[in-house]
């Protein structure tokens, strides 16, 4: 289910279940396709 979350000025369309999801994967899990390296690369500069 898509919820719609105002981060800063940004508005962002997500399914937050299926993203929580893809966290919880372990990142040698993921796929090679462009949005999971995008991805892979983005979680990499998370402040954790």
């Amino acid at each position: 289910m898509y919820q719609t979350i105002k981060v800063a000025d940004w508005v962002i369309e997500a399914d937050v279940e299926e993203t929580r999801k893809q966290y919880e994967k372990d990142i040698k899990d993921m796929g090679e396709c462009g949005n999971c390296l995008n991805f892979y690369a983005a979680v990499n500069e998370l402040p954790f």
